[in-house]
């Protein structure tokens, strides 16, 4: 079949529906590959996410374990609901919005979608079979100890593994939008190239250079139809481009916004928790009797470790993108450095130029959270912060 951004993201789309996280069918159609139907994944899960919704006292009495057991069960319920109530009809606007992108961008070019598709594969068997092994590890080491009593801790799992389907998502769909913002960025980077001088593509690191040797350098207009030879309308392509990533980059926001506050919030949890309970077992404060004390701080170290990688796929993808999508003004205003561009041209580069600034796109949660490198050190810090009170 044709490849495009719909045959991508299946490999995401049918995982988040085994988990009631796609209430959508995937169907082979020329208009559409996306049809809304209730999933049965979805009504099972939401119905036995109710039933189970909170830890109750035969599972456990630690009121960090129950702070930390009810926030993985209020965001794995949040994010059921709004998967089929508000984020369906979003999630389908967002893969028609990028569709309509990548016929400019990519201009049916398979090995991108191919490459794209291989790489998010790759992603979701190797950040699933972690989170698989944590939970392995965690219920054997719990089960030696307690027994079968153990197994009331399912809905636990299932919250966590709902809760990283959920950040995969937001990861994959950052990815993807990262991609077409570098293909816009590198467009219009080798609009100046310069045959003259180099038959290779222009980087961003010598693009610089080639704007001063199109300033200085005298040419006559035959030359310069030569070296320019784009038209207005390649502008007004990319700047219809940037609009549909601009619109796609708001939907993944408002997908993804309210769950990934409480995936950070839960990411701090658990770091210093498992890590406070790790230092406990490592010093002897608590222990089980005839059980080995480092199993259970490797389990809380595990665990911890764990809850750090996820943090860390909310932040650098959100991080890459946001430098992608700050590169294009850069871009823009050093196309606004060439003196003998055509009027008409130079006209359009500053239109869009303003447009750009105007959308001032930033991934952020809710408006407040930002979401890059900062927000990773931040909780870090925090985190740190609260281990240190807790320790004395």
């Amino acid at each position: 079949s044709e490849e495009s951004i719909y045959s991508t993201v299946a490999p995401i789309f049918y995982v988040s529906k085994l988990f009631g996280l796609a209430p959508l069918n995937y169907v082979e159609s020329s208009e559409t590959r996306i049809e809304v139907k209730f999933s049965p994944a979805f009504v099972t899960s939401l119905i036995f996410k109710l039933i189970t919704q909170f830890p109750n006292n035969l599972i456990t009495t630690y009121i960090p374990d129950i702070l930390l057991f009810s926030s993985f069960s209020i965001n794995s319920i949040i994010s059921i609901i709004l998967a089929v109530t508000i984020n369906k009809d979003k999630l389908k606007h967002m893969l028609v919005i990028m569709n309509q992108a990548d016929k400019i961008l990519f201009n049916k070019d398979s090995k991108y979608y191919i490459t794209a598709k291989r790489d998010l594969f790759l992603r979701l068997i190797v950040l699933y079979l972690l989170v698989s092994f944590v939970i392995l590890f965690d219920c054997i080491i719990w089960t030696m100890l307690f027994g079968m009593k153990n197994l009331l801790y399912f809905n636990y799992y299932l919250d966590m593994i709902i809760n990283w389907t959920v950040v995969v998502q937001f990861m994959n769909y950052l990815i993807l939008l990262k991609d077409r913002f570098k293909q816009l960025n590198g467009t219009m980077i080798n609009l100046l190239k310069n045959r003259r001088y180099s038959e290779s593509d222009i980087t961003l690191k010598n693009l610089k250079h080639t704007i001063l040797l199109s300033v200085i350098t005298k040419k006559d207009s035959k030359e310069n139809k030569e070296v320019y030879n784009w038209t207005y309308k390649d502008i007004l392509h990319y700047n219809l481009t940037h609009e549909l990533l601009f619109d796609a980059t708001k939907l993944i926001i408002s997908m993804f916004e309210i769950q990934i506050v409480i995936s950070t919030f839960i990411s701090f949890l658990s770091i210093t928790i498992w890590v406070y309970f790790g230092f406990n077992y490592f010093f002897g404060y608590e222990f089980s009797l005839g059980f080995d004390n480092n199993l259970l701080l490797m389990g809380d170290l595990i665990l911890s470790a764990t809850s750090v990688i996820k943090l860390l796929c909310i932040t650098l993808p959100s991080h890459a993108a946001n430098c992608e999508i700050a590169k294009t003004d850069s871009v823009l205003r050093k196309l606004l450095l060439i003196r003998d561009m055509d009027r008409s041209i130079l006209d359009e580069v500053q239109r869009f130029q303003e447009q750009v600034i105007q959308r001032q796109i930033k991934i952020t949660a809710l408006g407040f959270l930002n979401l890059d490198l900062s927000l990773f050190f931040s909780v870090m810090g925090a985190v740190f912060t609260y281990l240190v009170i807790l320790v004395q």
